[in-house]
């Protein structure tokens, strides 16, 4: 989401007051369907579409529709847990009922169908949506965009040139240094403040493995990278290649320190302290 955010504020063109009203639109469009139940699905798309078109003829980046969606998902489920157990109870009663007569599996529809619109109304939205795109993004798009966008090139690079080296040392810096910071450090103020508390189980070392794999940069970074650099195609090979030494680093460096830092008694004792309701909804923030 903070990538997606610097590109919408960062790499937006001049701004058309018709295209944010068509986006405008289409945010309206999509806070009336979240307020009436529509639950997240096929039909968001009448209203990321406008949304999405309003901010292209904007000249605002339309990645930002994406994170305007994903901000209105639900994250708290339709149904309580108390709730979901009870029709679930209901549900298999009624089955094995049927089942115990001799019914057939046309009879055996109803239970059935009800214990899956129930599960399914049972989780957030969020939690769901990520459950269905999961494998998508993992074993397609992340893939496919490595494919078309990862390949470096080197040629003309004078590494001894000042440009050459301030963005190269930008670039792996900013996601290897950078990141881990940004993370524990966002984390620690948030706690110091009040906002939230460490979930059950996690330290503060755990905190800094977080960060540290938030360095593993790819998709996003080179897609910054060739908003950046669109004109500039000796800084983006290095901006690349930045990119993946960062990567590599990050990794590395997660593998080497976890076993170190993830102890049991490093756990945060007010977290080790919290019930799980108040566990779920510290990560709710």
């Amino acid at each position: 989401l903070g990538a997606i955010l610097v590109i919408a504020i960062f790499y937006s063109e001049q701004i058309s007051m018709l295209g944010l009203a068509i986006a405008g639109g289409g945010l309206v469009i999509l806070l009336i369907m979240r307020r009436s139940g529509a639950r997240p699905g096929p039909l968001d798309l009448f209203a990321l579409a406008p949304l999405w078109i309003g901010l292209l003829v904007a000249g605002i980046h339309p990645t930002l529709a994406g994170v305007i969606v994903g901000l209105s998902t639900p994250a708290s489920p339709w149904l309580s847990r108390e709730v979901f157990g009870r029709i679930a109870e209901d549900c298999m009663d009624e089955y094995r009922a049927k089942t115990a007569e001799g019914a057939d599996e046309h009879e055996l529809i109803m239970p059935l169908r009800r214990l899956s619109v129930a599960g399914r109304e049972a989780m957030a939205g969020v939690v769901r949506g990520e459950a269905q795109f999961s494998p998508w993004v993992a074993y397609f798009i992340m893939p496919l965009f490595a494919l078309a966008n990862a390949g470096v090139s080197l040629g003309g690079v004078n590494f001894d040139d000042a440009a050459a080296m301030t963005v190269t040392l930008g670039v792996a810096l900013g996601l290897s240094v950078g990141k881990p910071l940004g993370v524990v450090g966002a984390g620690w103020l948030a706690v110091k403040m009040g906002l939230c508390t460490l979930p059950r189980g996690v330290s503060w070392g755990g905190m800094l493995i977080v960060g540290l794999t938030a360095g593993i940069g790819f998709t996003m970074a080179i897609f910054i990278a060739e908003l950046a650099f669109l004109n500039e195609q000796v800084l983006l090979g290095l901006s690349k290649l930045a990119i993946l030494m960062a990567t590599a680093f990050a990794g590395i460096a997660a593998l080497i320190l976890a076993p170190f830092v993830l102890k049991k008694e490093d756990i945060d004792p007010t977290a080790s302290q919290m019930t799980p309701a108040q566990v779920e909804s510290s990560t709710e923030f």
